[in-house]
């Protein structure tokens, strides 16, 4: 259910802003490796393995329809494709020497820096009016190549703002970029499986370090999930979602680097519950703010309330220990579903009484 649920998530969200499913898929699949009690030393390495292999059939599909609409461009994907898989491959072999918690540091400071575009991205920023034809565009696409495949996205939230710079437009850069994700994802899942076999990485139905249970339960829902979050995108202003999944991003980086630092599921205290559950309201108002931009204001608004009542003295934030009765697959997956679900109880009260007030007054 909770590998479902992220493939619907991560390809509405793949749909809605023009980024890969990847930046949802691998810290989502952290945290349901981490529930499942997968050794530490290579949970993040399989998420980001199983993102990649998630990203080769979407970013193909992708990219097909974009260039039969004409937004791909042929001649600049031949110009960076060698660059791009030198990237990949040093990515990958990289990949390989890297600790579980190198890996998670690496993914945490780079989406923070995606994350930055959705708040300070000025669309008339401009190096050049053409990409350079030279070394310097070569080492932009081994960069895009490196660092995507080591934090396991198609590229596209790395790619577009670079293409974006040099006059590509949007709907050029975001065609050009799904051919991006083609080059990277193919060579950097045959890389993550590789690097899995050499580590001896031995684990049921998984090759590598690409599990092919999350690849199958995850990849038909992301495809499912992309046209409704591109059908989603005319309904709200680009600028406010911007605004807000900025926001939400920064907010899993928190929960990520509380994992980190704890070594379980950041949802064991009181603090730690109400934390996950303004994190869980936000991303299920994201995904159902469909036709009502009230949807999205009270959804900010209860994610916003959860956080200050968090940060009252009385809340201890510092890091303790699991509560030994929480050391439990099962009991865990039922606590933060539980414990997710009071959030969208608290939004669907406020939605009603808005609801029957205005029912009263009209």
């Amino acid at each position: 259910m909770l590998l479902v649920s992220t493939g619907i998530f991560a390809g509405f969200i793949a749909g809605l802003f023009g980024i890969g499913g990847g930046v949802v898929v691998v810290p989502a699949l952290y945290y349901i490796y981490t529930l499942a009690e997968v050794d530490e030393s290579i949970r993040m390495h399989l998420a980001v393995g199983t993102s990649l292999a998630n990203i080769v059939p979407i970013s193909i599909i992708s990219a097909i329809n974009h260039h039969r609409r004409g937004s791909v461009n042929l001649d600049f994907l031949k110009f960076i494709f060698l660059s791009l898989l030198i990237g990949v491959i040093f990515g990958s072999i990289a990949v390989s020497f890297l600790k579980g918690s190198s890996l998670i540091l690496i993914y945490s400071i780079i989406l923070f820096f995606v994350a930055l575009q959705f708040f300070f991205w000025k669309d008339e920023w401009r190096f050049a009016d053409k990409f350079p034809n030279n070394l310097k565009g070569h080492g932009y696409g081994s960069t895009i190549g490196f660092l995507s495949v080591i934090i396991g996205v198609g590229g596209g939230s790395i790619s577009i703002p670079i293409l974006k710079l040099y006059n590509f437009d949007i709907h050029r850069a975001i065609g050009t970029a799904a051919g991006i994700g083609t080059i990277i994802a193919v060579p950097g899942t045959i890389g993550f499986i590789i690097a899995g076999i050499q580590n001896n990485v031995s684990l049921p139905l998984t090759y590598g370090y690409v599990s092919l249970v999350g690849l199958i339960l995850i990849t038909p829902m992301t495809i499912i999930g992309a046209p409704l979050g591109v059908r989603f995108a005319h309904y709200l202003s680009k600028g406010k979602l911007s605004f807000i999944f900025g926001l939400f991003i920064l907010h899993t980086i928190g929960l990520i680097a509380r994992g980190y630092v704890s070594g379980h599921a950041p949802w064991s205290d009181a603090y730690e519950s109400m934390i996950y559950v303004a994190w869980a309201t936000m991303g299920i108002g994201l995904l159902f703010a469909k036709k009502s931009d009230l949807t999205l204001a009270s959804t900010s608004f209860v994610a916003s309330m959860i956080l200050m009542i968090a940060h009252w003295n009385w809340m201890d934030p510092s890091i303790a220990n699991l509560v030994p009765v929480l050391d439990s697959y099962w009991l865990m997956i039922h606590v933060s579903i539980i414990v997710g679900s009071y959030g969208p109880f608290a939004l669907g009260m406020i939605l009603g009484i808005v609801s029957l007030f205005l029912m009263i007054l009209s």
